[in-house]
């Protein structure tokens, strides 16, 4: 087991859940997070972004 440093500081991680009614623009601010993002949608809307089109990894 690896050694705890107390003095150490980390960045901090974020997990976002972005809900609301459609037509608010969750999928096309979803393009603007950093890091893994794991995109779930339930109707597809990811194809009518360009940032996602041709992602293979969603």
């Amino acid at each position: 087991m690896p050694a705890f440093i107390w003095d150490e500081h980390k960045k901090p991680k974020y997990r976002w859940l972005v809900y609301g009614v459609a037509g608010v623009g969750k999928t096309t601010i979803s393009q603007y997070l950093k890091g893994k993002t794991y995109l779930l949608s339930l109707d597809d809307s990811f194809h009518r972004i360009k940032f996602w089109q041709g992602k293979k990894d969603i």
